[in-house]
């Protein structure tokens, strides 16, 4: 019993280890090309997801690293989908200024644009995003110029996040009617 309780600890230290390394990687950039009618020259989209912010394996030094990959693809347009800070049991808490503080870093000619996460406190990250001069939709729609595009909050967050797309998307419809209209 005592080999079986051995070997199994050493499988999940070994499991443990792998994933660890596996999470404090660099991402990998995976491009897919989407068709959008109606546009006059592609655009080059960047989308950022559960950055999770944490002194542990996703320090500041690694959130900067990871905006300048994102820069050197020259987007024309970034999304970040929330979960900026992390809730870790086990890793002494980051700021939420800290977590957030490298999307500043972040260039595009159409804007660099987020959406709350489950993570994120529903108003500290608000606050914080204004501080720093970033831009959250939450059930918003924004007219970037070649395409609109609209945010939801989670749906943790209390809100209504299906009723607010699905607002805000007739909006987009009833917005590009007038434009034909014109």
């Amino acid at each position: 019993m005592k080999r079986f309780a051995f070997l199994f600890a050493g499988l999940v230290l070994v499991l443990g280890w792998a994933g660890w390394l596996g999470a404090i990687r660099d991402p990998a950039v995976v491009r897919y090309r989407v068709e959008l009618a109606g546009l006059q020259r592609p655009l080059r989209l960047v989308h950022l997801s559960d950055l999770h912010g944490s002194n542990w394996d996703m320090p500041q030094v690694r959130l900067n690293r990871i905006m300048d990959q994102v820069n050197a693809l020259k987007p024309d347009l970034v999304v970040v989908i929330g979960d900026f800070h992390a809730s870790k049991i086990w890793d002494p808490p980051m700021r939420m200024d800290d977590a957030v503080q490298p999307l500043t870093r972040l260039k595009a000619p159409l804007g660099v644009w987020s959406v709350p996460g489950n993570h994120d406190d529903p108003y500290w990250i608000r606050w914080v995003m204004r501080r720093f001069g970033l831009k959250l939709l939450a059930g918003d729609l924004v007219d970037v110029g070649p395409i609109q595009i609209v945010g939801s909050d989670d749906l943790i967050m209390g809100q209504r996040p299906v009723q607010g797309l699905r607002a805000a998307a007739a909006r987009a419809a009833r917005q590009a009617a007038d434009r034909a209209g014109a």
